[in-house]
């Protein structure tokens, strides 16, 4: 597990996320680096509205609001620590 997945995990557990949540957010974040072949440290806002976007236009309704929620600011500020 690196570092960064660790960080946030710890920090999701810490808000109470329930279990499901989690393993959403995190497999959210996974998909993201994946999709630009880069670790999810290396990446940004920029790259977050992007990949929205490629999720709006190539993914059913459902996936995007998860993808939705596991951007959200919280996340997004665990990313960048």
């Amino acid at each position: 597990m690196t570092h960064l997945r660790k960080m946030m995990l710890e920090e999701l557990e810490r808000r109470n996320y329930s279990k499901g949540t989690i393993r959403n957010y995190l497999r959210f974040v996974e998909r993201f680096a994946k999709h630009f072949g880069k670790s999810p440290d290396k990446l940004g806002p920029e790259q977050l509205r992007n990949y929205q976007a490629y999720l709006l236009l190539a993914s059913p309704v459902g996936r995007l609001n998860s993808s939705q929620a596991a951007s959200n600011p919280h996340t997004s500020t665990t990313l960048a620590a």
